[in-house]
């Protein structure tokens, strides 16, 4: 299974509340339209409108759900419509975007590999720590072992 990328999918599931207020009377016109953010999942509830909102590689990763009948509110009322799909365009390309610094600083495994060979000290450390966490799969299961391929590097340093 793939992972959603970056830390962002540790705040996942959100729920927005859309309602247009009559701001001069400082109440609420219309009722709340429940919106919620999440992995993309498969449900006869709601609809994922995510490509109504953006075409970003984002859409592979993130699901925005609502139900058909507020959906049918949400475009009966275009103004709210048009404001909604903003907020939700821009709250996903503050997300895309933090996904990619996030992923831009992270180290690779080729680098942490890099730093185990020049530092024997913590490579031998991490040796010991492995050997005794992984020797029930080493001996059992050798096949799952034997498909890591940084671990296999790892063991070549």
């Amino acid at each position: 299974m793939k992972e959603f990328r970056g830390y962002i999918r540790y705040l996942l599931p959100l729920k927005l509340y859309a309602n247009e207020a009559d701001l001069k009377k400082h109440k609420k016109i219309d009722d709340d339209i429940p919106i919620i953010i999440d992995r993309i999942y498969q449900t006869k509830e709601f609809i994922n409108i995510i490509e109504k909102i953006t075409n970003s590689d984002i859409k592979n990763d993130i699901g925005i759900y609502v139900k058909e009948e507020d959906l049918k509110k949400l475009e009966k009322n275009k103004n709210l419509y048009r404001s909604v799909k903003k907020y939700l365009y821009n709250f996903l390309e503050a997300i895309r975007q933090n996904i990619d610094e996030t992923e831009r600083k992270m180290l690779k495994e080729s680098q942490v590999l890099d730093f185990l060979k020049q530092n024997p000290n913590d490579k031998e450390q991490l040796r010991q720590i492995l050997n005794k966490e992984l020797s029930h799969i080493i001996k059992y299961r050798s096949d799952i072992a034997n498909s890591w391929t940084y671990y296999k590097e790892f063991e070549k340093i």
